[in-house]
């Protein structure tokens, strides 16, 4: 009877782990040993298996170092803010960022103010800026690209 309880206790955490859990605890393990390019490779396995907090790590892991690719850390981050998972405009707030370093100033405006719409209170300071930066004209087509965004989403 021992024995098949422990068969049972070993397929209920196999199950608890099947949404990329263990993947991205992974992802962590290789972050903290600095091996960015593994940590990849484990933040994509978890994040193909359904764990949402694994796409915000994949676009943080090519906004910088080694494995840098603004235009994949923009696809992640994109994904993220997609999932409406609790905290997806932060997603958005990051996409402002990736645009900000691509020299973008239109597209940063719409993600931070697609952010601004969202349950993240983080970008408003951003938006802020960007306004005092911006012509009137920038702020009204960058405005209707991010409501043409959300009616397409």
């Amino acid at each position: 009877m021992k024995h098949i309880f422990g068969v049972f206790a070993s397929l209920l955490s196999l199950v608890a782990l099947a949404d990329g859990q263990y993947e991205y605890s992974k992802c962590w393990d290789a972050m903290n040993e600095k091996d960015y390019v593994k940590a990849v490779n484990w933040c994509t396995l978890s994040a193909e298996r359904g764990f949402d907090g694994a796409l915000l790590a994949l676009g943080h892991l090519h906004l910088a170092g080694e494995t840098k690719d603004l235009h994949k850390a923009e696809h992640w981050y994109l994904r993220y803010a997609r999932s409406g998972y609790e905290g997806y405009g932060y997603g958005f707030a990051m996409l402002g960022s990736v645009a900000m370093e691509l020299g973008d100033k239109v597209s940063a405006y719409k993600w931070y103010y697609l952010c601004s719409k969202s349950d993240y209170a983080g970008c408003q300071t951003d938006l802020i800026k960007l306004k005092s930066e911006l012509s009137g004209s920038d702020i009204d087509n960058a405005t209707k690209q991010a409501k043409e965004w959300s009616l397409a989403e």
